[in-house]
């Protein structure tokens, strides 16, 4: 494994080589962010570390550049904060670049290489349900979790807390949705196609969403109901396969 240390202490540079050598681990040294994001570009790197208290272009700066610049790539390798001082006293805005995944110095050795595992795992799991998702793409367009994955932080236990909530709740809101239809209740049906249709982007069905955003415009607009009739039967023809699929995506989360 290939692991860049981005630290401008020589000492702290020399120690940490020595641990993740001896763990078998090839490292690549960096003085400061803008030497790393020249090794990044040269090197394969499976995992960093990164001083964030640099003087020249601190890890803050690289980390988000990296995250932002550098490609799908290279922006989904793991990262792991070091810092010398309280955390806590840091903006929000950098709190939340490095995701709680920080080590203060000086830190245990094993739990330096507990972090490392932990990232390591996690963003095997991550890659496995985006390559699974990627390949299925390809089978039926039923549910595409890409969407959901980046509005989570690619949060595989919030991910499926989010698909548990939708399985419970979407047969509810097609029911009354296809009821506040034949009923014309024009509020209701406004309503509920208005509540229904970002869920569907969460799921990656543009598809339905733009067909649940038609149905409220056509409402407020006092639209013919001939109009609407086919939106909401395409959305209750699709209802089943799209439960059937929710089921699986859960299962498959939950393994992962």
């Amino acid at each position: 494994m290939n692991i860049l240390l981005v630290e401008d202490s020589s000492i702290n540079q020399h120690i940490t080589n020595e641990l993740l050598s001896k763990k078998g681990a090839r490292v690549i040294l960096a003085d400061n962010g803008r030497e790393a994001l020249t090794k990044l570009q040269s090197t394969k790197i499976d995992y960093i570390i990164m001083d964030i208290s640099m003087p020249i272009m601190d890890g803050y700066e690289a980390i988000k550049y990296i995250k932002s610049e550098m490609g799908t790539v290279r922006a989904n390798i793991p990262i792991l904060a070091l810092t010398g001082y309280d955390i806590e006293k840091v903006s929000d805005e950098k709190r939340n670049l490095i995701k709680g995944n920080y080590l203060a110095k000086p830190f245990d050795a094993e739990e330096l290489f507990d972090r490392i595992d932990l990232g390591l795992k996690l963003n095997m799991k991550i890659e496995k349900v985006k390559n699974a998702d990627n390949h299925r793409k390809e089978v039926t367009p039923a549910i595409n979790l890409s969407n959901l994955l980046k509005m989570t932080g690619n949060n595989l236990e919030l991910v499926g807390d989010t698909l548990e909530n939708l399985k419970k709740n979407l047969p509810r809101d097609l029911e009354i949705l296809k009821k506040a239809f034949e009923s014309h209740d024009l509020k209701t049906l406004s309503t509920y196609a208005h509540k229904m249709s970002p869920n569907m982007m969460l799921l990656g069905r543009k598809d339905l969403s733009v067909d649940l955003k038609s149905i409220e415009n056509h409402v407020d607009s006092n639209t013919s109901f001939d109009e609407i009739s086919p939106l909401v039967e395409n959305i209750t023809a699709q209802s089943s396969e799209l439960m059937k699929e929710l089921s699986i995506e859960i299962i498959r989360i939950r393994e992962a």
